[in-house]
């Protein structure tokens, strides 16, 4: 069973006859295995992300502000 899946600290490529951005990720299971492999994208899916990743950063971004100093 996958306990998380991490980026690595790699460039995301596009692959522009496929159509598909590939994110290199690396998956950690429960019991200690680890695989390097790559999480494979759509246009579409490249979309939500992005979307998704704007609203985190901003969620973020206004947390930090709010913490005292």
């Amino acid at each position: 069973m996958v306990k998380d899946v991490t980026a690595l600290k790699r460039d995301l490529r596009y692959d522009h006859e496929a159509e598909q951005a590939v994110l290199p990720v690396r998956v950690h299971f429960r019991d200690g295995r680890i695989v390097d492999t790559a999480l494979v994208l759509t246009p579409e899916q490249m979309h939500v992300i992005s979307i998704q990743l704007e609203r985190a950063v901003v969620a973020r971004q206004d947390a930090l502000s709010k913490k005292p100093r």
